[in-house]
């Protein structure tokens, strides 16, 4: 063997033992240098180091437990621990995903994944941690997670990913003007392949009929909830039917509308009789209501 050859593998660092958990005990330098063995296993030696570093207990720190153990130790000799890594495959992550999806028809395609060597331990992508994409339909979100390891140690891993499922979405059926309600013959109920997580959808036809598009819809529009606004049920002008509730006693008005409103909303109403003015909140079309205290 060329001189070279035999310098290159002298120099090499010695195999470190491998560790499991936040703290190197006994049982791990037995593996290292038998002569432990006679140490209890579960006996602390110190903190492991972190991922991607070694931990090296020199000939006189090895003396020491080597006193503390009564263990006979002989020659110079070192003992080194560390983490042993591997890179994170997308089999790991896509199963991870699913796992925090607890949606068994979504598709996730993994397209970029971190790429640092991680300790091994359970892989957690917390739906919690998922960024929505700016395009539900097209964009990629960014979903960070991490490896539990050690115990409660935590690695940091991200990935970029493209997620659907078959969700129901309110769906345009022929096209709809902005600025009127819009009338449940309009819209139906559909599966459409959708990023699962959103919450502007609208999958419930009552987030839209009768509600009011904000622009125009054209047919085979999936609609988001913010595509819509409440519509005013009670307009300036408007003759109203005011219920006044003071205690057990119950009283019916009408009044004009002095302004505008949704319902919930309060509005200013005026007395077409005395001329005064009273705030009071918006219950249904053209209904209002005053609590009195």
């Amino acid at each position: 063997m060329m001189w070279w050859i035999v310098l290159a593998m002298q120099l090499q660092p010695p195999a470190c033992t491998p560790i499991a958990s936040e703290n190197i005990v006994a049982g791990d330098l037995a593996r290292a240098i038998p002569e432990f063995s006679r140490a209890p296993a579960d006996a602390d030696i110190g903190y492991a180091p972190s991922p991607g570093s070694r931990r090296v207990f020199r000939i006189d720190e090895l003396r020491r437990l080597a006193t503390r153990f009564q263990v006979e130790l002989g020659g110079k000799r070192e003992a080194c621990f560390e983490w042993p890594l591997a890179p994170l495959s997308r089999e790991q992550a896509i199963a991870a995903m699913r796992l925090s999806l607890n949606l068994p028809e979504a598709r996730v395609e993994v397209i970029e994944l971190s790429k640092r060597v991680t300790p091994r331990g359970e892989v957690i992508f917390p739906v919690t941690s998922l960024i929505p994409p700016a395009n539900r339909h097209t964009g990629t979100a960014l979903w960070r997670g991490y490896v539990l390891y050690g115990g409660e140690r935590r690695f940091d891993v991200w990935a970029r990913v493209k997620i659907s499922a078959p969700m129901s979405h309110v769906v345009v059926v022929t096209p709809i003007p902005a600025g009127r309600p819009i009338g449940a013959a309009e819209v139906k109920l559909e599966m459409v392949d959708d990023f699962p997580l959103s919450n502007d959808a609208a999958r419930n036809l009552d987030e839209v009929v009768g509600w009011v598009p904000k622009f125009g819809f054209a047919a085979g529009h999936a609609v988001l909830r913010s595509d819509v606004s409440e519509a005013i049920v009670i307009k300036t002008g408007d003759l109203v039917d005011v219920f006044v509730k003071s205690g057990n006693a119950h009283l019916k008005l009408q009044a004009l509308a002095e302004s505008s409103g949704h319902r919930g909303d309060m509005i200013a109403l005026r007395n077409p009789k005395s001329g005064k003015t009273f705030r009071a909140k918006v219950e249904a079309e053209d209904k209002a209501l005053v609590i009195s205290q």
